[in-house]
């Protein structure tokens, strides 16, 4: 019986030569697939169930492709758009964490996030990166 397996890790070796494997887009791919497989579980809706299947497929095409250049831009793709929105959701908990002592502006020129002191009046409020000024009641 050990030989088996040992014959099987051998053979999975040898297919897997060349292939392209795992990456971030790919175990995304994959929790995506089983949570939206947990919600057919239990909403029982047939087309969820069909997109569950769609993000399994797609997950094992990419997974044995022997095409790195389209995966790696794939990639490099989904890693920036990740970074986005972990950035975004980074920025709303520090804006709702502070909103008590911190009002946040949008700078009308560049549209840089200014945060400001509550409590202090009209003030002026210069940004940083455009120098555009704006006055503001805090």
């Amino acid at each position: 019986m050990l030989e088996f397996f040992n014959n099987l890790r051998i053979r999975y070796s040898e297919f897997m030569v060349g292939r392209y494997g795992m990456d971030k887009l790919n175990w995304a791919i994959l929790v995506a697939a089983i949570v939206v497989h947990i919600i057919y579980r239990i909403l029982g809706f047939f087309f969820i169930r069909v997109i569950s299947w769609i993000l399994i497929i797609l997950l094992i095409v990419r997974f044995i492709s022997r095409d790195h250049g389209s995966r790696t831009k794939e990639n490099i793709w989904w890693e920036g758009k990740s970074k986005e929105i972990t950035a975004a959701i980074a920025s709303a908990d520090r804006s709702w964490r502070d909103r008590k002592t911190t009002l946040y502006f949008n700078c009308e020129g560049c549209k840089t996030k200014l945060s400001v002191p509550r409590g202090k009046g009209k003030v002026r409020i210069v940004c940083p990166n455009c120098g555009q000024e704006m006055f503001k009641n805090t």
